[in-house]
């Protein structure tokens, strides 16, 4: 749900609030004089997408999330915590009979 603003004619005082976009119109009580507040447009905040780096492969100014990711493809790069994106998946094999022994050994231990 989206933070709306709303403000007072009267008294000038201000109010956010939570609310559904199809509520947003909905009529807000003023809680220092009991008249009705008016909803507000307020600038939207934003932020950089990251902040400006130097890269260590080829010292240019990185200051975007594609262009990091471009430059790691373009030299074969994998960034530490996204490998396994990278790795082949391979079924795990278990040695024969080794299901068998586990379960075996856990009721042992449970007492069954």
């Amino acid at each position: 749900m989206p933070i709306y603003e709303y403000a007072c004619e009267d008294c000038e005082s201000r109010a956010t609030e939570f609310r559904k976009i199809d509520q947003r119109n909905d009529p807000l009580t003023c809680k220092n004089c009991g008249k009705s507040m008016l909803l507000c447009i307020s600038p939207v905040r934003g932020s950089q997408d990251i902040e400006p780096y130097k890269s260590m492969v080829t010292g240019e100014m990185v200051s975007s999330r594609t262009r990091h990711r471009q430059i790691l493809r373009e030299h074969k790069l994998v960034e530490v915590g996204n490998e396994t994106h990278y790795l082949k998946s391979q079924p795990i094999t278990t040695p024969p009979g080794l299901k068998d022994t586990l379960i075996r050994e856990v009721k042992r231990h449970r007492g069954y």
